[in-house]
């Protein structure tokens, strides 16, 4: 009986919480902040895609310089969002490029996450992927609430 317990609660499972999911991802406008205190946005579509990102984070150089680096995804983008409510991307070529990973979830749908910006500079403050100046803006937390 308890193997016939198990495999019904196995079955189930899934179908118990999809709906639970699926209803924490509503579409909409996010807007949040950075652990640096910076805007962050995104919109998430009908379909559960992220469309429309926007951040700005404050970057470290291996010269003393530092300088706020500001991104906003191309509109024909789209990120996908997982059952989970996970999402993530890379963008931008090696010497200036953008990580971000993130999580929506909740019955009011926040989102949490993190953004990283790397960057190679060349003597003439050029990008240059193999220049010998870093920029790195560390993981960089952010959280967003649907507006």
């Amino acid at each position: 009986m308890r193997g016939s317990l198990a495999v019904i609660v196995l079955v189930l499972l899934p179908l118990a919480t999809a709906g639970l999911v699926d209803a924490a991802v509503k579409p909409g406008k996010y807007t949040g902040t950075t652990a640096q205190d910076r805007a962050i946005s995104f919109k998430v579509t009908e379909n559960r895609k992220i469309v429309t990102a926007k951040t700005r984070v404050r970057l470290s150089c291996t010269d003393g310089d530092s300088y706020v680096d500001k991104d906003t995804s191309p509109p024909d983008l789209k990120f996908s969002i997982s059952d989970e409510g996970r999402f993530g991307w890379k963008a931008g070529p090696p010497e200036n490029n953008l990580k971000v990973s993130g999580r929506i979830k909740g019955k009011k749908s926040k989102a949490s996450g993190w953004v990283r910006y790397k960057s190679r500079f060349n003597e003439q403050n050029r990008l240059d992927p193999n220049g010998s100046i870093t920029c790195d803006s560390g993981k960089v937390s952010f959280t967003a609430e649907r507006s």
